[in-house]
């Protein structure tokens, strides 16, 4: 399977760091996934149950976990 990370050392300091993003959320949070034509796609879920509902879709320099902060 291909990459689009250059060094193992690059793609662990990438994942670390979206580990601390996505721990940082508190731990009223969710982790689905959902497959996708595209392959499978991580979904994170937080917030109030009863609020509207809204779907944040992330910039390619930023993380999910980075974004919802």
């Amino acid at each position: 399977m291909s990459t689009i990370y250059k060094t193992r050392d690059g793609e662990k300091k990438i994942r670390d760091l979206y580990d601390k993003h996505v721990n940082s959320l508190g731990s009223n949070h969710e982790s689905i996934y959902v497959n996708t034509r595209f392959g499978s796609t991580h979904i994170i879920k937080l917030g109030e149950p009863n609020a509207k509902p809204l779907l944040l879709l992330h910039g390619g320099n930023s993380t999910a976990a980075y974004s919802l902060k």
